[in-house]
């Protein structure tokens, strides 16, 4: 009997992490089976074999796009190839759309079919590609709600799962004795803990820029003086921050001795430092789910171009950039889309103050009101208390509820498109 052979492609880190937790379902399902495509290390330590590590890429924004056009079309003439030469039985996608619907396209004309396991957030900023996932893309596995609605709504075919960070913080614990050396909290907040409970003397603030390098240089440095703002009304405060790979903490020291912040750095220990924290300050991005799984408050900050921020209003199509204060929006029963209107730029203050997770998107310098917004929960038991129970009433409505994780099913789905070849 022939073995199956799955071409998987994903850009970024969150991206390789999903599609590795796949690949090990599936194995449990196709033992022999073939894995192969672009990805990076998460991928490669699952089994498959990497043409090219795209999440070391990670490009952000059209100018950053461009400068790759190379290399993303060396790539496309390679996995054109592969679905020429070696047939994969399904390509399987992981976000990052611009590479991956170009792939998408090349599978289909030559009879490969195609899911997208995480699909890109169209729905938000691009929704005009609707058009491409029909015409592209067999089916779609999501793991938002409101994003299921809408792919379904549109006739693209939807498979629902709960959100594989869920099932991969379940699957890793936290280093406990990481956590009690640097003198963090214990984890995650647990549902019903609405009763407040004394901040700690000497409270540790997580920083989270980002796990590209784009996104550190542009974010770390307004980041690093809201966090020195916050000391002066936190004098114990313990600014901390987190690198998602150790080759980017040369770039965060830099940065932080350049602002005269002296905060200690941490490589690979995003999670044990997010549960270790009172509250954080973090870019918008997949990380937002990681804050809810462990219930944690943070204002969340993404400094672009001021041209960027104007031009983004153009094709944004939803009042949010955090997944949380979507998925909290669409708990309440509100529409996330901003129907017949731009999206704001900036979220007025009284938006702002009202969502779950304070939004900064921002072309200027807005440390300051970060600033405000964590010095409130680093300074009032009450009012932290009740922002970790809202979120521990969110994370209850959307995370797995102990049943099937996010992968099983996601494989479940994948190999009922293999049908009986290899069954």
């Amino acid at each position: 009997m022939a073995r199956p052979f799955f071409f998987i492609s994903a850009g970024e880190p969150s991206g390789d992490q999903h599609a590795a937790g796949l690949i090990r379902e599936l194995k449990k399902r196709f033992p022999d089976a073939e894995f192969r495509g672009f990805g990076g290390p998460e991928m490669k330590e699952a089994g498959c074999r990497i043409e090219y590590d795209l999440t070391a890429l990670s490009v952000m924004w059209f100018l950053q796009a461009v400068m790759n056009i190379p290399l993303f079309a060396r790539l496309l003439k390679k996995a054109r190839e592969a679905f020429r030469r070696d047939r994969p039985d399904i390509l399987i996608l992981v976000d990052y759309p611009g590479f991956n619907y170009r792939l998408a396209k090349d599978a289909k004309a030559a009879g490969i079919p195609v899911c997208f396991f995480v699909p890109p957030q169209i729905w938000a900023w691009a929704q005009g590609r609707i058009k491409k996932t029909r015409r592209d893309v067999d089916f779609i596995i999501s793991p938002l709600p409101f994003e299921q609605k809408w792919f379904r709504e549109r006739g693209v075919e939807t498979v629902a799962v709960p959100h594989p960070f869920f099932d991969e913080m379940n699957a890793e614990p936290l280093d406990r004795g990481f956590i009690a050396s640097i003198g963090g909290e214990t984890g995650a907040v647990p549902e019903g803990a609405s009763a407040p409970r004394p901040i700690p003397a000497e409270p540790i603030l997580t920083l989270l820029p980002g796990s590209r390098r784009s996104e550190i240089a542009a974010n770390l440095p307004e980041m690093a003086r809201a966090a020195l703002l916050v000391q002066k009304d936190v004098p114990g405060l313990r600014p901390t921050v987190a690198a998602y790979r150790s080759a980017q903490v040369p770039l965060i020291r830099e940065i932080l001795q350049r602002e005269n912040a002296p905060f200690p750095v941490y490589a690979g220990r995003t999670r044990e430092l997010i549960a270790s924290g009172v509250c954080a300050l973090s870019v918008s991005g997949s990380v937002s789910i990681e804050l809810l799984a462990l219930a944690k408050p943070a204002v969340i900050y993404y400094r672009v171009g001021r041209f960027a921020l104007w031009f983004s209003r153009f094709f944004r199509r939803v009042k949010y950039i955090s997944l949380v204060n979507l998925l909290a929006a669409d708990a309440r029963g509100e529409s996330i889309f901003c129907e017949g209107r731009r999206a704001p730029a900036e979220l007025s203050p009284r938006d702002r103050e009202a969502s779950l997770f304070p939004e900064l998107l921002t072309g200027r310098d807005r440390s300051a009101d970060a600033a405000r917004c964590l010095t409130v929960w680093l300074t009032d038991p009450d009012a932290l208390a009740r922002r970790r129970a809202e979120l521990a009433r969110l994370r209850a409505q959307v995370a797995s509820d102990g049943g099937r994780t996010s992968f099983e099913l996601a494989a479940d789905a994948v190999s009922a498109r293999l049908g009986e070849r290899f069954g």
